[in-house]
């Protein structure tokens, strides 16, 4: 069994958004009395099932604007013949209720397996998150940058196993905080037909990687009565060991083994193990997918955003960064010659709102551990520090070595065709959107679809995440954020120079609402998408006809979403990034904050689409919208 490719690649690239305010005590200590990490995890409600008559009602109105009269009809027509007394619909509803009834998430173990770990295209891109971190600046040197950030991660770290990071909430219904558990020592292994994800839970170093060559350190160590405690290496320490790894990588060589992590999955899976037949490449591939985290030090220079994100989400290509890599691993650091740093997330552990939590640590400047050190002390300590250990592969097999050249090709080939950008409208934020008593999220997604509609003079799918930890193990739900109101929305306010006043500024507040009723529906477990998934999945485990209403033509284009978008908000200026999930789509994540709004887009160029131009489209949207509120304001009060 297993999601087309699209599903596949749609819900590998877009399960990052937050979808709502959520809330916690900070990435700090908690303070006194403030319930552990994962204090309320036994106590979640389980995944429920939503009506059957509730899902089908709500697809029906989803599909309405992208379909003809007569295609509405049909439509229809499939959903009633599903939902007949008696009918198959009815059957896979039970068995998904009675499923909910046994498991505490009847969604979670399909998610992970056939979004995640069943998906065989390149996680690069594709699945692979890029979140980077804001420019510091004081612009310390590289290596200082790097060891503060591997400090930070690891005061995270310490703070997770220790549950004394504080859970998050929304309004007072705690969220589920099982993603934390897995974003460190976490590794995605290759699988001829699916993948395995293996978490080390005794991991005590990382794996630096610098010119292609891998290097190993202890960063955790014994310490306390009877060494039952872990403490971890001080900065000084960590940018010593790192200032040794780069002088010995400058004078060493190596293949760029970390670009078999690019290749199709069952490709790389092969490929392992062929590697693996030697054991000094086995030892390798067991000391790298056990670190708690792998560090790229990087040669290319990041000077604007768009660069660090690029040079986060993919490395730029075979003969630059993109070997310096290891897309396995659940989160990599990489810092650029000129110490602008971002993480690479694989998609399957976790969704954007844990790693954004990390990132938020990561950009303290407050040390939650003591590690300052005497002069006497430093001297000691750094006088001792055993050298990094480099890390070395075996001959590399001939299918290896022509799989390295293949994947090269195919890489480079697939980053070129790939455009990215960082978007910053710098006009207003949510402040100035608050104050028009409406959902900055919301409002945003209608200028992307106005901005969309003006661009390509037509309505398309739009994805958005909700996320739905307030369940147990909850993950994401999708926001389909196309609505009649919305459609209504963006025709009356296209062309450009057309808005019609006090008309539109009325369709667009019965746009927002609409998302927003849609949002709290999705974020409470009673959206479409993962019930339907979870009829259809049972339909195909029982051996019976796929039902007509997924063969149905309303089905395939509601879920084709050329906009796949996610919000992460943070009060960072900087936006995530992620892949395309549709050939002619685009992939938009965007960060609403006070005063302005940053978003990335990202888009293939042999596509009729065009990401700067979207841009340009989303900038405009936002300011016609803006005006024609404030026209309507100032028209109520004459």
């Amino acid at each position: 069994m297993s999601l087309n490719d699209h599903d596949a690649a749609h819900a590998s690239k877009t399960n990052n958004n937050a979808a709502a305010t959520m809330t916690s005590g900070g990435a700090g200590a908690a303070a006194a009395k403030q319930p552990a990490l994962f204090a309320f995890e036994g106590k979640l409600p389980p995944l429920p099932v939503p009506n059957l008559d509730t899902v089908l009602d709500t697809y029906l109105a989803s599909v309405q604007p992208l379909l003809s009269l007569p295609e509405q009809s049909a439509t229809r027509a499939a959903v009633d013949a599903f939902k007949q007394p008696g009918g198959t619909g009815e059957l896979l509803h039970k068995k998904l209720v009675q499923r909910g009834q046994e498991r505490g998430n009847w969604l979670e173990d399909w998610w992970l397996q056939l979004a995640y770990l069943a998906y065989r295209e390149t996680s690069v891109i594709n699945s692979n998150t890029a979140m980077t971190l804001e420019r510091d600046p004081s612009n310390p040197p590289p290596l200082r940058q790097a060891a503060r950030y591997i400090v930070k991660m690891l005061e995270f770290r310490e703070l997770v196993v220790s549950e004394r990071l504080q859970p998050e909430f929304l309004g007072k219904a705690p969220l589920c905080m099982n993603q934390l558990r897995l974003i460190f020592a976490t590794n995605r292994k290759p699988g001829k037909k699916i993948d395995e994800q293996v978490t080390y839970a005794n991991s005590r170093h990382v794996v630096v990687i610098c010119r292609n060559q891998f290097f190993s350190f202890p960063v955790l160590h014994a310490s306390g009565s009877g060494g039952k405690s872990l403490q971890i290496l001080s900065q000084d320490e960590i940018e010593l060991q790192l200032a040794r790894i780069k002088a010995r990588a400058a004078r060493g060589k190596s293949p760029a083994i970390g670009l078999l992590t690019a290749d199709n999955r069952t490709r790389w899976a092969e490929n392992r193990e062929q590697l693996s037949q030697h054991a000094g490449s086995r030892r390798t591939l067991e000391v790298i997918e056990s670190a708690l985290f792998t560090v790229s030090l990087d040669d290319e220079l990041a000077l604007e955003d768009g660069a660090n994100t690029a040079l986060t989400l993919h490395g730029f290509g075979s003969t630059r960064e993109t070997g310096n890599r290891w897309f396995d691993k659940s989160v990599q650091l990489l810092v650029s010659a000129d110490g602008q740093a971002g993480i690479n997330m694989e998609h399957s552990v976790a969704d954007g709102v844990a790693v954004a939590r990390l990132v938020f640590h990561m950009h303290g400047t407050r040390r939650l551990f003591n590690d300052e050190l005497s002069a006497a002390q430093r001297h000691e300590r750094l006088s001792k520090l055993a050298e990094p250990e480099l890390l070395s592969w075996g001959p590399l097999p001939k299918a290896v070595q022509d799989g390295l050249a293949r994947v090269a090709v195919e890489i480079d080939a697939l980053i070129a065709r790939t455009n990215l950008s960082i978007n910053d409208y710098p006009a207003y934020g949510k402040e100035l959107v608050k104050a028009f008593r409406v959902s900055p999220d919301a409002w945003f997604q209608m200028a992307l679809q106005l901005g969309y509609y003006r661009l390509h003079g037509n309505l398309t799918a739009v994805y958005e995440t909700a996320s739905t930890r307030q369940f147990h193990h909850g993950r994401t739900e999708t926001i389909r954020s196309l609505s009649q109101a919305s459609a209504a929305f963006v025709r009356a306010m296209t062309p450009v120079n057309d808005p019609r006043g006090l008309d539109s500024v009325r369709l667009l507040k019965e746009a927002i609402a609409s998302h927003v009723k849609t949002t709290k529906n999705a974020m409470e477990g009673r959206g479409v998408d993962r019930p339907l998934l979870g009829m259809r999945m049972l339909a195909i485990e029982g051996g019976l006809e796929v039902p007509a209403l997924f063969k149905d033509p309303a089905y395939s284009r509601s879920t084709t979403f050329r906009l796949s978008t996610s919000q992460v908000p943070t009060t960072f200026r900087v936006a995530p990034a992620f892949g395309p999930v549709v050939p002619d789509g685009y992939g938009v994540c965007y960060n609403v904050r006070d005063d302005s709004i940053v978003f990335s887009v990202t888009n293939f160029n042999d596509s009729h689409t065009d990401g700067l131009r979207l841009a340009r489209a989303v900038f405009q949207a936002l300011t016609d919208m803006r005006a024609v509120v404030e026209a309507a304001t100032r028209t109520a009060k004459l």
